[in-house]
């Protein structure tokens, strides 16, 4: 239970702070979050009460989430239709890469140190975000053309004058179709079709991807290879950098595949190793004679299973969230999106130790797997295609298509 505590707080850190992103926009609330993970990892490091430890872990998930709810609203915002999805899934690198980090300072430091060393990105970031500009979006909304005209010069140099005017003239447009385009907040993403669409588009994914046995793969991991006779920390950090490279492809040729193919690729080829898994794990259940010479079993499944995650499901959700609402109910939409998420991973990390006691780990695989399975499924009768199309053309699609 007490493992589940700090990922509660994500559903807090996602509708305050991206509430705070409309407000002061989201380069200023990304500098709030940076600022309020930097203080929380330093006083960890300093606590000498299991108290604060939790309590200042909890801080760090609430600013955590909030990450993931004004991050993909600032790229989607800075991005033109044809990169979008790229760096939409190469800013979900740094997820995996921030646990292949910890992964390596957990082997080697002491919590103090551990917990220093977690808060020098955020200190890096404090720095370099600085220099970046605001949205132009943000800007725009505000009636600062100006300034958004200076940051779209400066995000797409390779543009002429005309081409950049003709940008923020796409924008205004977006921006005038919603008389509430500063005010949308959470009760209005329910009050038209193509939004209650699109909050069902974007759930789908998201509860797919945090339902589906990943919370509890790299939260358990080593324990899940010590069971299997391996050593659990070592094995973690291999799976990380698989994880870390395989995002990083996706993102290079997203692209090119489109967003669909991939979430159901990866949909499926997440749920056929936990199918595997779950066998291994039954085996060893029933004290089978067959366990010793299988025992690598769980390392090819746990490996086949991130890099099959990575392929999709952990990038592409995030990537695409930001690209069915408009930008005024972006980041109400957003927020709840990741609220959900946080509910998820909540859940699943709370309820994964009883469930485990109550039923055996091979069950727990096991529905793992049908989560997968069931996702797949989704994402083939429901999810569109959003690859090349602009704003204005996905909300189009949303308000003719037929849920």
């Amino acid at each position: 239970m007490i493992a589940g505590l700090p990922p509660l707080m994500m559903l807090l850190g996602s509708l305050l702070l991206g509430r705070l992103s409309q407000i002061i926009g989201p380069k200023k609330c990304l500098q709030v979050i940076g600022l309020g993970i930097f203080v929380s990892a330093v006083i960890i490091a300093f606590s000498t009460k299991v108290i604060l430890i939790v309590v200042f872990r909890c801080f760090l998930y609430m600013f955590y989430n909030g990450t993931l709810t004004v991050f993909p609203v600032y790229i989607t915002e800075i991005c033109e239709d044809h990169n979008r999805a790229k760096y939409g899934c190469l800013s979900m690198v740094f997820l995996p890469l921030g646990n292949l980090y910890s992964y390596i300072l957990g082997s080697f430091f002491s919590l103090k140190c551990y917990s220093l060393l977690l808060a020098a990105p955020a200190a890096y970031f404090l720095i370099f975000f600085f220099f970046v500009p605001e949205s132009p979006v943000y800007s725009l909304s505000r009636g600062r053309r100006k300034e958004c005209e200076e940051t779209l010069t400066k995000l797409r140099s390779n543009k002429t004058e005309k081409e950049i005017q003709h940008d923020i003239q796409k924008l205004e447009d977006t921006l005038k179709e919603k008389e509430n385009a500063k005010s949308g907040n959470i009760f209005q993403i329910f009050s038209t079709k193509e939004l209650r669409f699109a909050m069902v588009l974007a759930l789908g994914p998201v509860l797919v991807q945090n339902l589906s046995g990943v919370t509890i793969v790299m939260a358990f991991m080593a324990p899940i290879f010590n069971a299997a006779g391996f050593s659990g920390n070592y094995m973690s950090i291999i799976v990380g950098c698989i994880k870390v490279s395989t995002i990083t492809l996706t993102s290079l040729v997203v692209e090119r595949t489109g967003r669909r193919p991939m979430l159901l690729i990866s949909s499926i080829g997440t749920g056929i190793p936990l199918l595997i898994l779950g066998f291994f794990f039954y085996l060893k259940h029933i004290n089978s004679p067959l366990v010793p010479s299988i025992q690598f079993l769980p390392l090819v499944c746990i490996v086949c299973n991130v890099i099959m995650y990575a392929l999709g499901l952990g990038s592409i959700p995030m990537a695409i969230m930001g690209e069915l609402f408009t930008p005024d109910m972006r980041a109400a939409a957003v927020s709840v999106v990741t609220a959900a998420m946080g509910l998820c991973i909540f859940v699943t990390t709370s309820s994964y130790p009883f469930m485990e006691e109550m039923l055996g780990i091979h069950w727990c695989v096991w529905l793992y797997c049908c989560i997968c399975f069931v996702g797949a499924t989704f994402i083939y009768f429901m999810i569109p295609e959003t690859k090349g199309k602009s704003i204005p053309e996905i909300q189009e699609y949303l308000r003719t298509r037929k849920m």
